[in-house]
């Protein structure tokens, strides 16, 4: 026997046996080959073993974007998968995996009450795009309820459309978006969660209602309205108190039917409606906050200041192209904020007098009617304010003060490059952290050059005693 042949013989016997061990066992390959050939061409998507006589599920399928497997040992866990034709998937497609995990379909067509099926235990997330959204009329009742803790949809609306937080229970992280922004047909959350409760959480959601949180604990709130959204649902705000972080983003040019005024809001509630843009004080459990109504059309009176425990929450607000009046003072300076192209006006504070010939700044705030921000004769700049300090444990800097600017380019740092590996802002705070090619101990002083000061560039020499701030 010549080598070639034999190492012909040897290589076919390792490849059989290498094989054997990636090979799915005979009952996870008939369920992988019954589910794909039920909604596709399987043929068309794996890889045909002409020596095994089996599809190759487990490796690089022929259509990684369409159809995609995921194995460990002689299991499925993932699955990702297109749907071609009309037949509806149930859960009894998959009641045959033992350790599947995750589940992915794309243009998905199933059956009547498949979302509150009885699928694997060891299932823990399901994916649905491009599909009907009447994948969400299902039974309402006792022992009804979807018991997937991951659940992701992306759905074109054929009717109205109701979603019932007894349906949630066991849900855990939702999503559910549409195909388009502005929908057909309109999207309710009715909270019939009566003599139960339940927590998420994550919930990002399209809605054209404010759902009421009455019964739920939620750690992060995601709200999209959609054009057409219910002004009288904003009363629900009312029942946010035990919403950790929250996010709402409304479309571009929806037009709200109220004035856009900051009121005054009883303690545990984060609104008050009344007629008037609702956001003032935030209840204590609120960690994170974005608000995002650009471009809505809005007008009304804007808070002069915010209250002093806004400062330790990480708060957005994105409110430009409006139709705002009002004015500001230096509470706003300890916030995220866009308020540009309103109708703002009075005094600009002094921490946007000192830092609005840097662009990032002036972007924020222009094309209002302050009286001080004529950039040809601004007021200089006399009250800077340093404090630093080194944190032992992280191996940071902090700096923070008075007037040091909205964003991390408002200065310059002496040699950043041979120890500064970023500049992060914290709420007022700029962290500076050393970069991992430097040698040597992070320096507990520095010169911070502020470029675009009114009375021009100044430098300025800071230096960081333990806990402790030498001031300039």
């Amino acid at each position: 026997m010549n080598l070639v042949k034999l190492f012909s013989i040897v290589l076919s016997v390792l490849l059989f046996f290498i094989g054997d061990v990636f090979s799915l066992s005979s009952s996870e390959y008939q369920c992988t080959f019954n589910f794909f050939n039920k909604i596709s061409n399987v043929n068309q998507e794996f890889y045909y073993n002409s020596n095994t006589l089996l599809y190759d599920f487990c490796n690089s399928p022929l259509t990684p974007m369409n159809a995609l497997v995921n194995c460990d040992a002689q299991n499925v866990v993932n699955i990702r998968a297109t749907q071609t034709n009309k037949n509806l998937i149930s859960p009894s497609d998959f009641q045959c995996f033992s350790s599947i995990n995750t589940l992915n379909i794309d243009g998905f067509k199933v059956s009547k009450n498949f979302l509150i099926g009885l699928f694997p235990q060891s299932l823990k997330s399901i994916s649905l795009i491009n599909g009907n959204s009447s994948i969400f009329d299902v039974d309402i009742g006792v022992g009804k309820s979807i018991t997937i803790p991951v659940l992701s949809t992306k759905v074109y609306l054929s009717g109205p459309l109701n979603i019932y937080f007894s349906s949630l229970l066991n849900v855990k992280k939702f999503s559910l978006i549409t195909q388009t922004l502005n929908p057909k047909y309109k999207i309710n959350y009715i909270n019939d969660l009566l003599e139960t409760s339940t927590s998420f959480e994550y919930f990002f959601a399209y809605t054209h209602f404010i759902p009421s949180m009455n019964n739920i604990l939620m750690e992060l709130l995601q709200l999209t309205l959609l054009p057409g959204t219910d002004s009288n649902s904003f009363s629900a705000f009312s029942t946010y108190a035990n919403v950790t972080s929250f996010s709402l983003t409304s479309s571009n040019s929806v037009v709200y039917p109220f004035p856009v005024a900051l009121a005054s809001i009883p303690i545990r509630n984060i609104f008050n409606v009344n007629g008037e843009f609702p956001f003032s004080a935030l209840p204590s459990t609120l960690t994170f906050f974005i608000l995002y109504l650009r471009n809505n059309k809005m007008g009304g009176i804007i808070p002069t200041s915010f209250p002093s425990n806004l400062f330790s929450k990480d708060i957005s607000l994105y409110l430009s192209d409006n139709l705002l009046t009002g004015q500001i003072d230096e509470t706003w300076c300890s916030i995220d904020f866009d308020i540009s192209n309103n109708l703002i006006g009075g005094q600009a504070p002094s921490c946007v007098v000192c830092n609005y010939l840097q662009p990032s700044t002036s972007a924020i705030f222009s094309g209002n009617k302050f009286t001080n921000l004529d950039i040809n004769n601004l007021q200089n700049c006399t009250n800077l304010e340093f404090n630093l300090s080194y944190d032992n444990v992280t191996k940071s800097l902090f700096l923070n003060g008075n007037n040091l600017g909205f964003f991390t380019s408002s200065f310059t740092l002496d040699n950043p490059k041979n120890w500064a590996k970023s500049i992060i802002t914290i709420n007022e705070q700029f962290q500076i952290k050393k970069s991992l090619t430097a040698t040597g101990p992070i320096p507990k002083g520095f010169n911070i050059t502020f470029p675009y000061l009114p009375q021009g560039p100044r430098t300025f020499e800071i230096i960081a005693y333990n806990e402790f701030i030498v001031n300039n």
